[in-house]
């Protein structure tokens, strides 16, 4: 786990640094999105404890450098905060277009991301206008996969030593 998480290093600060110069929204939200499935889909495998309690113990933060640095512990948090920035710099251009804005927040709501809506502008109105609830999540469901614990699902049997009744 720790080293799954130590791998968004990377991806993280290209994400930020592209952001940060207004540059290519769509391309930095498919990768936010993979980053969120990807993280989404490690959740779903079985352990022992959460995923967060495997992370505590974690001494590799992600660490995002701009003009200030933010260290996350957490993808949540790493997440969080690429999709605010993602929402918020992408409001404030105008070549992009209201349903890119809505697709934007609707698919960082639906990770758990609340985008931090300012009192004034464009994206307080859109995010206001709730269009953005009624697109489809591209948000994929991924059950907890079920795995076999001898401890619990008692002793495998062999089929050949079954006695027919």
């Amino acid at each position: 786990m720790i080293e799954y998480f130590g791998t968004w290093q990377t991806p993280a600060q290209a994400i930020y640094n592209i952001l940060a110069k207004d540059l290519a929204f769509d391309r930095c939200h498919e990768a936010l999105m993979i980053l969120a499935d990807s993280w989404e889909n490690m959740k779903s495998v079985p352990m022992r404890g959460t995923t967060e309690e495997n992370l505590q113990d974690s001494d590799t933060p992600i660490s995002l450098k701009g003009d200030t640095t933010n260290t996350y512990t957490m993808p949540e948090e790493v997440l969080n905060a690429l999709w605010k920035m993602l929402i918020q710099r992408a409001a404030s251009q105008d070549s992009i277009t209201e349903e890119q804005l809505q697709r934007f927040i609707k698919d960082a709501t639906d990770y758990g991301c609340k985008p931090e809506v300012d009192a004034t502008g464009r994206l307080r109105t859109v995010f206001e206008a709730n269009k953005w609830k009624e697109l489809k999540s591209n948000k994929r469901n991924r059950p907890t996969k079920r795995v076999i614990d001898r401890r619990f699902d008692g002793p495998k049997v062999c089929s050949a030593f079954k006695t027919i009744n």
